[in-house]
């Protein structure tokens, strides 16, 4: 139901899948080639073939495993909890379920990074 009017509305999902943990790893991928300096932003270009998927980063900003650079457009880098996930220290939430740009809430199963890897995107629905 929408938050505003009691109308019926949709949520999205989006999981934590193939395409979002590549993208992510490349961006540790191009953190790593500069140890020691985390202020390593890159542009989405810059990051690499599998990247491609815009969507892919402003999932994983909801996520808090990338940060948007405040003053240059199209420029991103990994956060700690993104280096943990891909380091396999810590899991995520398998979804978000996302309204009007928001995250209303996050899946109660939680994924590893190497289980995310060998997961396709999927074109079915979430579970509830």
């Amino acid at each position: 139901m929408c938050p505003c009017c009691d109308r019926p509305a949709k949520a999205y999902t989006a999981e934590m899948d193939w395409h979002m943990a590549k993208t992510l790893q490349n961006y540790f991928l191009r953190d790593a080639e500069h140890p020691g300096k985390f202020v390593r932003w890159a542009e989405v270009l810059q990051v690499g073939p599998h990247s491609s998927y815009n969507t892919s980063y402003s999932h994983l900003e909801r996520w808090g495993l990338l940060e948007r650079h405040p003053e240059k457009p199209g420029f991103r880098r990994i956060t700690l909890e993104g280096k943990r996930f891909v380091r396999g220290i810590t899991k995520v939430p398998r979804y978000l379920f996302i309204y009007r740009g928001d995250v209303l809430r996050t899946s109660v199963m939680s994924t590893k990074f190497d289980e995310a890897m060998t997961r396709k995107r999927n074109k079915h629905k979430a579970p509830a």
